[in-house]
């Protein structure tokens, strides 16, 4: 089962006085207070000393600065079955990156010579817009009634690639099979390229921070008018990695479709025995209010392939009502234990965890 984005959350931080994090650890069968001593505390305050606020779809969080995507997997945005991809990069760059790629796809060449050329046609873009749009096959290997629009456009010191999928049967070769699937052979190109544009219109780039004045939909190095979101199926996942602390890494997911059909607790008390086995544990799971959100966590302690110590949290809200009124957030937070020095007791990093997961509002 694809557990997307929601959690929940059995603990609460809170400072007492100036020098102590509390929290409230629930298990199966007690739930403790903790206070974090001296040298825990110092190591928390250490981590949380910067943070900044990021965001992702409709959901901001805050997270320790030094945050950024990791650069061994790439973002997914998906809208109603497009994709969308984005780099900063200055205007030089993208015009250069666009003359590779048309010359990529000019020196492709699909497998059945009968689908003629892999790259169909050059699109200009709308008025105004800096980029271009090539219509090329789906693929070598399928026939060329597949077809992609691979829009390439620049905003706001951004690079965006946006993939939209069309059809174009047009071809004589394709008459004999016209009458009995017309959808699969009709030429629906000249209608996406009016969505394709307007799309384009609707996203803008911007930095690691917010727009002064935001409505509407984060994703990566940008966001989405909110003017243009109704109705539109939204998948969105990020992967963060920490410059300034090596051990953390963040997933990060927001959709607006496909509830789950089981709840995150249901679903990770399957790895649960097999946790114990490698000689971990489960932390605290449960189910809680936060920022008037209803959420799930779990959170556990094991071995992870590398057989060094890991910390692994995760966290849901709206898993199982995922819809457009109720976006789903999913958080699975990575702390792998690299040293004697840098190690982190599990009262450090759960301090950590509730100070993060307590900053989570929909904006």
């Amino acid at each position: 089962m694809r557990i997307k984005l929601q959690a929940a959350i059995v603990g609460t931080v809170m400072l007492v006085g100036s020098a102590y994090y509390t929290w409230h650890t629930l298990t199966e069968k007690q739930q403790k207070t903790v206070v974090l001593d001296t040298q825990e505390k110092r190591a928390v305050d250490t981590i949380l000393k910067n943070r900044k606020t990021y965001c992702i779809g409709n959901y901001n969080i805050e997270l320790p600065d030094g945050m950024v995507l990791d650069e061994k997997t790439k973002p997914v945005v998906r809208f109603d079955g497009s994709t969308l991809t984005s780099k900063r990069m200055y205007y030089p760059a993208f015009e250069q990156r666009i003359r590779l790629r048309e010359n990529e796809l000019k020196q492709t060449s699909p497998i059945d010579p009968n689908n003629g050329d892999y790259l169909k046609a050059i699109h200009p873009l709308g008025s105004g817009m800096k980029g271009i749009v090539f219509e090329r096959m789906e693929s070598v290997s399928v026939p060329d009634s597949a077809r992609i629009l691979e829009a390439h456009f620049y905003k706001d010191n951004t690079a965006f690639l946006l993939e939209m999928n069309g059809r174009n049967g047009e071809s004589t070769r394709y008459d004999k099979y016209r009458n009995e699937y017309p959808a699969l052979y009709a030429n629906n190109i000249p209608k996406k390229l009016i969505e394709l544009n307007n799309l384009i219109a609707h996203i803008h780039g911007r930095d690691d921070g917010l727009p002064n004045s935001f409505s509407g939909l984060c994703i990566p190095n940008g966001f989405l008018d909110i003017s243009v979101l109704s109705g539109v199926q939204q998948d969105i996942v990020v992967n963060l990695a920490s410059n300034d602390n090596p051990q953390l890494s963040v997933t990060l997911e927001s959709r607006n479709y496909d509830p789950d059909s089981e709840s995150l607790l249901s679903f990770r008390r399957y790895a649960e025995s097999s946790i114990h086995d490698n000689g971990g544990y489960v932390i605290r799971k449960g189910e809680k209010d936060i920022s008037n959100l209803h959420v799930q966590e779990w959170l556990a302690k094991s071995n992870n392939h590398e057989k060094k110590e890991e910390f692994d949290f995760y966290f849901l809200i709206n898993g199982q009502q995922a819809s457009e009124s109720k976006p789903v957030l999913f958080l699975n937070l990575k702390w792998e234990q690299k040293g004697t020095n840098e190690n982190i007791t599990d009262a450090g990093i759960l301090a950590v965890w509730d100070e993060i997961i307590k900053t989570i509002k929909l904006h």
